[in-house]
């Protein structure tokens, strides 16, 4: 689960912008993944404290030798004294060299019992070298059982508190040993605290233990104060030394290390499990929710509104587009008609009269997709401002009225003037590219002639051409009895006749042309009818569909953001049920 929780501490990082966990930090003093996930071969037990504790004292009492120097005055423990089995010498000295190279000094033994055990003596917490605490920190990430040691004069010190409670985050309390050391030399508080009673200094210990305790219990927020040896290395028969020997001395089992190593990685989940509660996703979207119904509101009313209900009916509505289109649609749709092709390029210079007579900023829309939209987003709104100022005025106001836009947005900060004239830009793009869509597939439908429609044309055009002039006549005569034939033959090269004919067929050929202009001209305010619609069958032909479109991608980083937060709620919920539901490892 510990991978799952990093996972959602890196996500809620990068929505909320909340600096990560000191549990996760790549400094931070706490067992490191590759440890928790053991099982490993050697565990490691290390002895913490301040300068003059008497680690170092401690350290021989316990192993029986001198192993480490004991120092009084100077720099004090400067490096990592080890003391290990000699089977484990080569893969220590890979760790070491790892994490302190150059600062370490292996001491091996041969005792089978403590094939598996390492013990460290470690520079000294409080010294004013920063190296010794860095050497501390980085050891702390492979020791799963810290002994701390405090002597009677400085087990009330903060700066130790403060290292261990950024230790307890990341390993559990049960895997720690606290000691007081020096407690011998409370024997001549004897005659001052409890006269010629013996035990006093016994008592004085005990009082001692159990402040210190309770120190360590509030530092570390434990429901009870930890058990406090109470040692003297200068005396290492007495008092509670003899006993921790004892223990350090019997090599844990297997099922012990994982037991603890569980503990361990339990402890992480529960430290970062408390960051996740202080995040306080639930409110978080809460204010997410009523931020983005106040944004969708003021978008729709401000932006979308005039948008689809002015400026995309007018782009539609237009004269000049409309007859600029309906023209370019009726040259696609006659070319196919003989003739009558004839009579379009005829009218041609009839309608750019007609053109003509259009405002000038019409006119200017007949250039072409691009000039037809800027002439219709010039001026939007009640305001009338244009498209840049009130996309910027519209996300001002949401900017101040709560401090989520500006970590939301902080890629596109739409309350200045660049990025809402970028958005602006957009949207002239969007809809010059779907007034040109229109285009191409009204063309492409009209320019698609199929070929049971070729005879009725051929029959329209040619047909009518030869039929009038020619061929009903001759039928008539042919069926009329006497000379008819020759009397026609006569009339048909007549001047007369070949002007009514072809004063017949203009009006025949105009006919057939405004049919189909008119014909045309209701297909496209059919298609454009759909065009206005925001859930047309082809969103990329609707104006008001890309309106609509693109107010919505500017809401989008709220509505991620939204999304986000209820699935990084709904993830912490449940690793949360996991973690509760899950038994605590026992302690040592």
């Amino acid at each position: 689960m510990n991978e799952e929780y990093r996972q959602l501490v890196e996500r809620i990082g990068a929505l909320t912008g909340a600096a990560p966990p000191a549990v996760l930090q790549e400094d931070a003093p706490v067992l490191a993944r590759t440890v928790l996930r053991g099982p490993p071969e050697m565990y490691l037990v290390g002895l913490i404290g301040g300068k003059d504790v008497g680690k170092s004292s401690v350290v021989n009492a316990l192993v029986g030798q001198e192993i480490t120097a004991r120092t009084s005055h100077g720099p004090g423990t400067e490096t990592v004294i080890v003391y290990a089995h000699e089977d484990q010498a080569r893969e220590l000295e890979s760790l070491l060299k790892r994490e302190v190279p150059g600062q370490y000094q292996i001491v091996s033994h041969r005792i089978e019992s403590l094939r598996r055990q390492v013990l460290l003596d470690l520079p000294d917490i409080d010294s004013h070298y920063d190296s010794h605490m860095q050497i501390t920190r980085r050891m702390l990430r492979h020791m799963l059982y810290p002994i701390w040691i405090q002597s009677v004069e400085k087990y009330a010190d903060r700066r130790p508190q403060e290292l261990l409670a950024q230790v307890a985050a990341g390993n559990a309390p049960e895997n720690f040993i606290f000691c007081l050391n020096k407690v011998d030399q409370l024997a001549p508080l004897k005659d001052r605290s409890a006269g010629d009673q013996p035990g006093g200094a016994e008592t004085a210990a005990r009082e001692l233990a159990a402040d210190y305790a309770n120190r360590i219990a509030r530092a570390l927020g434990l429901a009870s104060p930890p058990r406090v040896w109470l040692i003297s290395a200068a005396h290492p028969g007495d008092h509670d030394l003899p006993a921790l020997r004892e223990l350090l001395s019997r090599q844990r089992g297997q099922a012990s290390v994982d037991s603890s190593l569980r503990s361990a990685a339990r402890q992480q989940d529960l430290t970062i499990a408390r960051w996740v509660a202080r995040q306080d996703l639930g409110r978080r979207l809460e204010e997410t929710d009523r931020l983005l119904s106040a944004a969708e509101a003021q978008v729709a009313d401000r932006l979308a509104a005039p948008l689809v209900d002015v400026a995309a009916r007018r782009i539609l509505d237009d004269p000049a587009y409309r007859i600029a289109l309906a023209d370019e649609l009726m040259n696609c749709r006659v070319a196919r008609w003989p003739i009558v092709n004839l009579v379009q390029v005829l009218m041609g210079p009839l309608l750019s009269v007609l053109r003509l007579r259009l405002p000038m900023q019409q006119q200017r829309a007949l250039a072409g997709p691009e000039e037809l939209v800027d002439v219709h987003l010039s001026a939007i709104g009640a305001a009338r401002q244009p498209l840049g100022a009130l996309v910027q005025s519209t996300f001002a106001s949401l900017h101040q009225s709560s401090p989520l836009m500006a970590r939301l947005y902080g890629q596109n900060r739409l309350w200045e003037s660049q990025a809402a004239e970028s958005a602006a830009t957009e949207l002239r793009r969007r809809l010059a590219q779907a007034v040109q869509q229109q285009q191409e597939m009204a063309r492409r439908r009209m320019a698609s002639g199929r070929l049971v429609g070729a005879l009725p044309r051929l029959l329209l055009t040619i047909g009518a051409v030869v039929w009038f002039p020619f061929a009903q006549p001759l039928l008539e005569a042919w069926l009329s009895p006497g000379r008819e034939m020759l009397l026609l033959a006569v009339q048909l090269l007549g001047v007369t006749y070949l002007l009514k004919n072809v004063g017949f067929l203009a009006i025949w050929f105009t006919v057939l042309w405004l049919a189909l202009k008119w014909n045309t001209q209701r297909k496209l305010d059919r298609w454009l009818a759909t065009w206005k619609q925001a859930d047309a069958l082809e969103p990329q032909l609707s104006l008001a569909g890309q309106v609509m479109e693109w107010s919505g991608q500017l809401l989008e980083p709220l509505r991620s953001a939204r999304r986000q937060l209820a699935d990084l709620l709904e993830k912490a919920r449940s690793l949360e049920m996991e973690l509760r539901g899950a038994q605590p490892s026992g302690g040592n």
